[in-house]
């Protein structure tokens, strides 16, 4: 998939011409803890937010958006946090992609890595616990040398890495097995060109569509509850029997058809396709 990200600094943009031109998804700047400059945090909104998430959606664009980090202190990063997911209240609908931590200012080479990595999972449980999905935005330096990623293995990230000549071709493999494998989304150029858009623009490929996994999602909690005395089959690429669970024999799904006796399950509903 071929993907965007952009701020004010793209001024306003043409978002159908940028889908007909190949663009599947885009992260857009929805906010910042504050100034570059300053040590106390401001949040504030990205100008362009509003226009650019609403324009980009109604293009048929899957959106996604990130936040550049700026607090130094566990408040601070809570105070950002809460100020992007109350902006992004109102176009949740339209996020259907990851909510990313832009986890780069220079200020952060200053602390250990395992200070800056408790910011981080700070501000991604509470956007994980708004009901998105985090992902974390670094380059090679930070990703090797100011964050401990041993203590963030389940978050995703998304991977800064420019090659001289910058191309999309030449797939990175410079991180470290465990850490490759969790680049969902990589940032190749930030001079690309792209037609609806005025001057240079960020270049990014997603090697996964979260936009299709969250329709599985809403579909699954969309579906109709079992029901008691229900014959249903347990899939044969189904492993756990609920998540964190004990594993389904091979026998069970072989050989057995499968009567509900009960619709809840530790007082929660069971819903077909779901856990």
């Amino acid at each position: 998939m071929n993907g965007i990200d952009v701020s004010k600094w793209q001024g306003k943009i043409d978002w159908k011409r940028v889908k007909n031109s190949g663009i599947d998804f885009a992260f857009i700047k929805a906010s910042q803890g504050g100034s570059i400059a300053a040590s106390a945090i401001s949040p504030f909104t990205d100008s362009c937010f509003k226009s650019n998430i609403t324009e980009a959606a109604a293009a048929g664009i899957s959106c996604g958006v990130y936040h550049y980090l700026t607090g130094t202190t566990n408040e601070d990063v809570i105070a950002e946090a809460e100020y992007l997911i109350s902006i992004l209240e109102q176009y949740k609908d339209l996020v259907v992609f990851p909510v990313a931590l832009d986890f780069e200012d220079s200020r952060y080479t200053a602390y250990h890595k395992t200070f800056n990595s408790a910011l981080i999972r700070i501000f991604t449980d509470i956007v994980k616990n708004a009901g998105y999905t985090p992902l974390l935005y670094a380059n090679r330096s930070f990703l090797r040398t100011h964050i401990d990623m041993s203590s963030l293995s389940d978050l995703d990230i998304w991977y800064a890495r420019y090659y001289t000549p910058r191309s999309k071709e030449k797939t990175p493999d410079d991180l470290p097995e465990a850490l490759m494998k969790k680049v969902t989304v990589w940032q190749w150029s930030d001079s690309g060109t792209v037609d609806g858009i005025i001057g240079k623009v960020d270049m990014n490929v997603s090697f996964f569509d979260y936009a299709k996994v969250n329709v599985i999602v809403e579909e699954q909690e969309k579906a109709p509850p079992f029901a008691v005395g229900d014959t249903v089959e347990i899939k044969q690429a189904s492993v756990h029997y609920f998540e964190g669970g004990a594993v389904i024999p091979r026998w069970v799904k072989d050989d057995y058809d499968h009567i509900i006796t009960s619709d809840t399950y530790y007082k929660k509903q069971v819903i077909k396709s779901g856990s």
